[in-house]
Formats: structure tokens, C-alpha cells, sequence
């Protein structure tokens, strides 16, 4: 499902996972996955969570 991820500490309380996916069935699945334990994390402690989903563009 992964081909490989990464976990980005941004900052003291916060953070990033960056995932690179074979293809977009993966994708589908690994978000499904993924859902139903973020909102569940969320809720639980009062917190607030955005998801970006797309290409990700090198710059340089």
C-alpha cells in the first residue's frame, strides 16, 4: 500500500506525515484507512486536523 513515508516535526506540537503512494487505489485506501483514526484522535483530544491531498511540487 506504502511505498515509503516520512514524519516531519514542524514544530513543537505539531507535525506532518508524507506518504509516497504506487497508485491512486492506494491512495483511496490508505485516506479510507486513515479517516475513521484521525477523526477519532481528533475528537478526542478537542484538536483540529486539515489533510492535503495532491502532487507535491519541487521547487529550485
Amino acid at each position: 500500500m506504502l511505498d515509503s513515508y516520512s514524519v516531519v516535526q514542524t514544530g513543537d506540537n505539531t507535525g506532518m506525515f508524507i506518504f509516497q503512494i504506487p497508485n491512486k487505489s492506494s491512495r483511496t485506501k490508505l485516506a479510507k484507512a486513515m479517516l475513521v483514526t484521525r477523526q477519532s484522535e481528533t475528537e478526542a483530544m478537542s484538536g483540529q486536523s486539515w489533510v492535503y491531498r495532491g502532487p507535491v511540487k519541487a521547487s529550485g
